[in-house]
């Protein structure tokens, strides 16, 4: 398996930015009425969670399209990706919590941890969106490669 960024098209840099640049004033947005930490506060950390979506979203369409997925047994396929799954939604909701931690402070903290497992949704819903789209890429792309 060669995991290298050398496939990842630079041309669609801009879009991917403008999505994160939405991503975070959505989040920001609507968790206001959630966390008594002022917006602009509130935006920061929803950026930093964007590009953590971001370079979750390049490392797990690097580990697919590298590792022959589409050869693998259905079954099989399942098992990857769901424990690809269990071992990056830890990650994203430690990473939620510790950038909400740095906002917020130990003192506004406290008062932020019912949002952890609103994290934790958030992360499966996106895990299944990010997987949705690599998987569609990397069939798009193998179907291409038989009709050559």
């Amino acid at each position: 398996m060669k995991l290298s960024p050398s496939h990842i098209p630079f041309r669609r840099l801009p879009a991917l930015l403008l999505l994160c640049v939405a991503y975070a004033a959505l989040q920001a947005a609507a968790l206001r009425p959630a966390v008594a930490i002022p917006f602009p506060l509130l935006l920061l950390k929803s950026a930093i969670d964007s590009l953590t979506l971001a370079g979750t979203g390049a490392l797990l369409s690097m580990i697919i399209t590298s590792s022959g997925y589409v050869k693998l047994r259905p079954l099989q396929r399942y098992i990857n990706l769901l424990a690809l799954g269990l071992a990056a939604l830890p990650v994203w909701t430690a990473l939620f919590s510790l950038t909400l931690r740095l906002v917020s402070g130990s003192t506004g903290f406290a008062g932020s941890l019912p949002l952890l497992p609103l994290a934790t949704l958030l992360g499966i819903l996106l895990y299944v969106i990010l997987l949705q789209a690599t998987l569609h890429r990397t069939a798009d792309r193998e179907g291409r490669r038989e009709e050559e």
